[in-house]
C-alpha cells in the first residue's frame, strides 16, 4: 500500500510542480504581452504627439501640391502659346516669300523692259554705224582716199624686234596666209542665217569670194600704195561686202577674218620695207593717185546709206 502511495504522491508531486511551472510560464508570457502593450501604447502616444506637432505642416503641403499643379497648367499653355507663335510666324514667313517672290517677279519684268528698249536702241545706234562706215566707204571708193589714211610704214618695223629680218617676216607671212586659209576651210571666215545648208553655203562662198578679191586686187598695190591706205581699202571692202550681203540672210565677213587678212597686209608691207631696209629690193612709192570715178550703182549705194543714216539720226 506504501508504495502505491508513495507513487500516488509523486505524481501529484509531479502534477503540482508542472503546475506551478506552467503558472509561473503563464505570469512571465502574459507579463512580457503587458510590457510590449506599453511599448506600443507609448510609440502611439508618441506618433500621435508627432502627428499634431507636425498637423501645422499641412497647409504648406497642400500649397506645394497646388503649386505644382498652376506649374503644369502653365506648362500647358506654354506649350499652347507656343505653337500659336510658331504656327503665325510659319504663316508670316510664307507671306514675306510671296511678297519677295512678287517684288522679284516685278523687279524682271521691269528689267526685261528696261533692256528691250536698251537693246532697241543699242540696235538703232548700231544701225546708224553701220550706215556711217558703210557711206564712208562708198565716199572713198567714189572720192578717193587722198592723204586721209596715210601711216608710215616705218611704224609697222618699229614694232618688231631689232634683230627682226626679212626671212623671219617671210615666216610670218606665210603663216598668216596659212591662218586665212584654215579659216575659210573651218568655217570661221563668213556667216549667213540661212537655214537651208545648200543656201547657206552658197551665200558665204559669195561674200568669200567678194572679199577676197578686192583684198587680194588690194595687196598688189603694197609697193606702190601707202599700208595706212591700204588697210582702210580693206576695211572699206569689209564694209560694203557685207551691205551687200544684207540682201542673202545677212551673208557676212567675219570680224576675225578680217583681222586674218590686216594681218597679211602687215606682213606683206613688213617684208618689202626689210628687203628695202637690207637692199634686197628696191623701194617703189608711188603718190597716192584719186581713182576713177565708180560706176553709177555705186553712187546709187551711197546715196542709199546717206539716207539710212540719215533717217536712223532722226
Amino acid at each position: 500500500m506504501l508504495p502505491m502511495m508513495s507513487v500516488i504522491l509523486l505524481i501529484l508531486a509531479g502534477l503540482l510542480v508542472k503546475t506551478k511551472l506552467g503558472q509561473k510560464s503563464a505570469a512571465q508570457q502574459l507579463a512580457a504581452t503587458v510590457d510590449l502593450l506599453n511599448q506600443t501604447t507609448g510609440s502611439l502616444e508618441a506618433a500621435n504627439d508627432r502627428v499634431a506637432a507636425l498637423s501645422k505642416y499641412q497647409g504648406l503641403v497642400d500649397t506645394e501640391a497646388e503649386a505644382q499643379r498652376i506649374l503644369a497648367d502653365a506648362a500647358k499653355a506654354s506649350a499652347k502659346a507656343k505653337e500659336i507663335t510658331d504656327a503665325a510666324e510659319a504663316e508670316a514667313a510664307q507671306r514675306t516669300v510671296r511678297a519677295e517672290a512678287e517684288a522679284r517677279r516685278i523687279l524682271d519684268e521691269a528689267e526685261a523692259k528696261a533692256k528691250g528698249i536698251a537693246g532697241e536702241a543699242y540696235d538703232i545706234k548700231e544701225k546708224a554705224d553701220e550706215y556711217r562706215r558703210t557711206a564712208t566707204a562708198m565716199r572713198n571708193l567714189i572720192e578717193g582716199y587722198g592723204d586721209e589714211w596715210l601711216k608710215p610704214t616705218y611704224s609697222l618695223l618699229d614694232e618688231l624686234p631689232e634683230a627682226f629680218d626679212s626671212t623671219e617676216a617671210g615666216k610670218m607671212l606665210e603663216d598668216a596666209r596659212a591662218h586665212t586659209a584654215q579659216m575659210i576651210k573651218t568655217g570661221l571666215a563668213a556667216e549667213c542665217d540661212y537655214a537651208e545648208k545648200n543656201r547657206r553655203e552658197t551665200a558665204i562662198n559669195f561674200v568669200i569670194d567678194a572679199f577676197n578679191g578686192k583684198v587680194d586686187s588690194i595687196l598688189s598695190k603694197s609697193q606702190k600704195e601707202n599700208y595706212g591706205t591700204l588697210a582702210q581699202m580693206i576695211r572699206d571692202a569689209f564694209q560694203l561686202v557685207n551691205y551687200n550681203g544684207q540682201a542673202f540672210r545677212n551673208a557676212r565677213i567675219t570680224a576675225g577674218y578680217l583681222d586674218a587678212r590686216l594681218q597679211e597686209l602687215n606682213w606683206t608691207v613688213a617684208l618689202q620695207e626689210l628687203l628695202v631696209k637690207e637692199g634686197n629690193a628696191p623701194a617703189a612709192k608711188a603718190a597716192p593717185k584719186k581713182p576713177a570715178a565708180a560706176p553709177a550703182a555705186a553712187k546709187a549705194q551711197e546715196g542709199q546709206a546717206a539716207g539710212q543714216v540719215a533717217a536712223a539720226g532722226m
